[in-house]
């Protein structure tokens, strides 16, 4: 029987003891866990000063100490220590601890662990398995402390590249003969890469194949926000942002994932939302002949417009809180503005707005042709037809959402503030966005042309 204690988690060391009651002339080996990532292992092979209570119920040689090449971090956040039984990934006693920002003290124990109805799960063998898996994810809990109910006892050495979650080049590189433990290691490992979460959509649309995918081209400032709104209560949403390792930390990641796959039974349709480029959709194979494809267009002035208005507005709403959001800190870098909430909320918009205008890191060429691709307005409506992608415009929304999705109105959601407006830019300005939109203007209207001739809320370029 395993048993033993952890005295000391700090910043600069762990220390304590562990020993195998059925063999206790060997050394137990314990392993030390920093935010869910296995680190570093121990020995358990130093002597032991003497110590009262039950934590001291040790004879022998059987206590560890392990210093941190350099004091752990915690000017920034929180960190996470956990101790495992090397052998078997169970917890040491007292092993698992959150240590506060700029921690003096030895934190509590968390005791995290799951109800024992979990402890004889088998191994998962293929992605979907993986993913199924997954709806049990419990962020109170942890992914680490689901994957130690699994049982890995029966996969095979190679199974752990076995969901085939990424390619062999993107598979994290395995440093350990194979063992249960080395197997559940290699799992949370692969799980917590950047390289899975940056094919979390692809990856899960191709485990789930009998789902419908409804695809949606999101062009930004073209109603995207409104309809994502009301297709996401309808559908399990795989959203672009899942893929972001940056804007969705890793236990955010796991839970929202967690949410759709338990989701997926009571579903037909997999509805995927967000920024993402229809060149996605083809490069990965992920279109098929049943599957939606589906976008909406705009006016290329009111796009830009639009667009430099909302930034604007995420400016002001932020100046308010008195924190940048993650965009709003990339658009102040690329302006080389810094953040300063008095001066934002009493920025000249227009003169601001006129700026970001001529930034071409944050105001597109021709939005519509990359989003669809890329290329040309004829190269686009080639793709278009190729894949069958449904269109409509701005003006048509509306009676769209009606006819096509049941909904009976729209619900405007991520609207902005009107600081600038095409009556209130000086003739520049105007020259200026039409010779960065001159496909998008082709493109939108080549759309609009066959609309007002269809008369119906949509087309299919054929």
């Amino acid at each position: 029987m395993l048993r033993g204690h952890v005295d000391v988690i700090s910043n600069a060391e762990v220390s304590g003891w562990a020993m195998d009651d059925a063999a206790p002339d060997q050394h137990v080996e314990i392993a030390i866990y920093i935010d869910g990532k296995r680190s570093a292992t121990a020995l358990c092979d130093k002597p032991r000063p003497e110590r009262r209570g039950p934590t001291a119920l040790v004879i022998g040689p059987h206590g560890f100490h392990f210093a941190f090449p350099e004091p752990l971090k915690t000017d920034t956040g929180t960190r996470r220590v956990t101790i495992r039984y090397a052998s078997s990934g169970a917890l040491v006693g007292a092993g698992d601890a959150i240590l506060p920002a700029d921690a003096k003290q030895v934190p509590a124990d968390l005791n995290a662990r799951l109800p024992n109805v979990f402890f004889h799960l088998p191994g998962p063998t293929t992605a979907r398995a993986v993913f199924d898996l997954l709806a049990m994810y419990d962020p109170r809990m942890g992914l680490y402390n689901l994957l130690n109910q699994i049982d890995f006892t029966e996969v095979a050495a190679q199974g752990i590249d076995y969901a085939k979650l990424l390619p062999n080049d993107k598979l994290p590189e395995a440093t350990e003969a194979w063992t249960p433990q080395s197997v559940k290691d290699r799992l949370y490992d692969v799980l917590t890469s950047a390289a899975l979460q940056t094919q979390i959509i692809a990856q899960v649309l191709k485990a789930y194949p009998e789902k419908q995918r409804c695809m949606f081209v999101h062009i930004p400032k073209c109603a995207g926000s409104d309809l994502s709104f009301n297709l996401a209560q309808r559908y399990p949403a795989l959203d672009r942002q899942f893929a972001n390792p940056v804007a969705t930390p890793k236990p955010t990641f796991f839970d929202e994932l967690g949410r759709l796959i338990r989701s997926l039974p009571f579903s037909d349709s997999i509805y995927v939302r967000g920024h993402v480029n229809l060149g996605y959709y083809e490069s990965q194979g992920l279109i098929r002949p049943t599957d939606r494809v589906f976008t909406i267009m705009r006016d290329p002035i009111g796009i830009a417009i639009s667009h430099i208005n909302y930034i604007l507005t995420r400016f002001r709403n932020d100046a308010r809180l008195g924190r940048a959001a993650l965009d709003t800190k990339g658009w102040l870098r690329v302006l080389g503005m810094p953040f300063e909430p008095e001066a934002l909320e009493k920025m000249d918009a227009v003169e601001l707005g006129r700026r970001i205008l001529r930034e071409d890191r944050i105001i597109l060429k021709n939005p519509m042709c990359f989003w669809l691709g890329g290329g040309t307005a004829d190269k686009v409506m080639d793709r278009l037809a190729r894949h069958s992608v449904e269109v409509t415009n701005t003006e048509c929304y509306e009676s769209w959402l009606s006819s096509r999705w049941g909904i009976g109105r729209s619900e405007r959601k991520n609207e902005s503030v009107k600081f600038l407006s095409a009556s209130s830019l000086p003739p520049e300005d105007i020259d200026y966005l039409h010779g960065i939109s001159d496909q998008d203007q082709t493109l939108f209207g080549q759309i609009s042309d066959r609309l007002r001739q269809g008369g119906a809320p949509s087309v299919r370029v054929a």
